[in-house]
């Protein structure tokens, strides 16, 4: 397909709208844009077999151009830019580089099977209430652990679930799985916060800091030193010894939850720790299958992928439904922009019982498929 030029108006409106450093010539690259659709018009297309690639994206076309550009000019005087831009040879091959990452990384599929398509509702739905759910949400994640930690680690939670997506609709199965290891540690940790509340978010923030001495990431030795007598006097006090020292430091805010006893109610560890006291040791055998493929076993090389797929994708529908009953009972209510509110609560009359339908289709194809192996 042809690529037709675009006048300068609406091409100094996108410009505009981009963080574009000023010393560079926005008439210039105006007109190496319009050489580049040349170029394609004149080299490109007649090669192409079936000439298709689709639809081209002019807008998609000029980033890589001038991402290509800002290559060769970023440390640049202007003077010296002056004089890039009078290079053909140079200006030709940032042509040739842009065509060929935006034809290679935007239009050709590298996957012959994809199991999962982000135009089919089973995806589009979840990435639109997890897009939604991001928006609103960045009004309350800081990235202030003292402030902000419960919002941030929800965040967190919303931001894993859109990367796992992502993997899955690029091809990804089995990293999209491994993914969802990451998500289910991180909700397990949520749901101990929206539990527990206060006494075990101040402790979890404690640990955080034992964690950043440990690794040695406090500047300060005399801060290090005092944390290091501090983590020893209450592995004493918990009747712990050293070589505990790391699993105390990782899981031993969990004391900070009433009446429970070590070993008796859990251990310093995920399985039993965490992921037992968060209710949700249901998916233990998942979590498992999740970290060997994690750590590159066999199973990571040859796992079933579209049983994968389907797998992650059910695993993601059921953190969400959690995760989403945490956004409307903490932080829906809050929010004070009523336009937002209410376009989201007119979303969710809208897509969340089709997204309930959707979850009991995907469970039935993933248990069909598991049937037959």
């Amino acid at each position: 397909m042809k690529l037709e030029k675009i006048d300068f108006s609406a091409f100094h409106e996108f410009y505009s709208s981009l963080n574009i450093p000023e010393k560079y010539d926005e008439e210039f690259l105006y007109e190496l844009f319009n050489a580049m659709i040349d170029s394609y018009n004149e080299n490109v297309l007649k090669h192409l077999k079936n000439s298709t690639f689709g639809n081209l994206s002019t807008t998609k076309l000029f980033l890589y151009m001038i991402a290509e550009y800002d290559y060769f000019a970023c440390k640049l005087s202007r003077e010296e830019i002056a004089n890039l831009n009078d290079n053909e040879n140079l200006l030709s091959g940032i042509i040739s580089m842009a065509l060929d990452k935006y034809l290679t990384n935007e239009k050709v599929d590298l996957n012959e099977i994809f199991y999962v398509s982000k135009y089919s509702s089973n995806i589009s739905t979840l990435m639109l209430y997890l897009n939604f759910m991001n928006k609103i949400m960045l009004n309350y994640s800081q990235n202030r652990p003292d402030k902000s930690l419960l919002s941030d680690v929800l965040m967190k939670c919303i931001r894993i679930s859109k990367c796992s997506l992502d993997l899955l609709v690029d091809g990804f199965e089995a990293e999209a799985f491994s993914v969802w290891r990451t998500l289910h540690e991180t909700e397990c940790v949520l749901r101990l916060l929206v539990i527990y509340k206060e006494p075990l978010i101040k402790e979890y923030l404690v640990h955080m800091n034992y964690s950043l001495a440990y690794r040695k990431g406090i500047t300060s030795s005399e801060l290090t030193d005092r944390i290091f007598v501090e983590i020893k006097d209450k592995l004493r006090a918990r009747g712990l010894k050293s070589k505990d020292m790391k699993k105390f430091i990782e899981y031993g805010y969990l004391f900070a939850i009433p009446n429970i006893e070590l070993d008796k109610d859990f251990k310093l560890n995920f399985r039993d720790g965490v992921e037992k006291l968060a209710g949700l040791s249901e998916y233990s055998k998942i979590y498992e299958f999740s970290s060997e493929i994690a750590h590159s076993s066999p199973l990571m090389i040859y796992s079933n992928e579209k049983t994968l797929a389907h797998l992650t994708l059910v695993s993601l529908y059921e953190v969400f439904f959690r995760i989403e009953v945490v956004f409307t009972s903490h932080y829906l209510n809050a929010v004070t922009d009523d336009l937002m509110k209410k376009s989201y609560l007119t979303m969710r009359n809208l897509y969340y019982s089709q997204l309930k339908e959707l979850y009991n289709r995907e469970k039935e194809k993933y248990q069909k498929l598991i049937s037959k192996e």
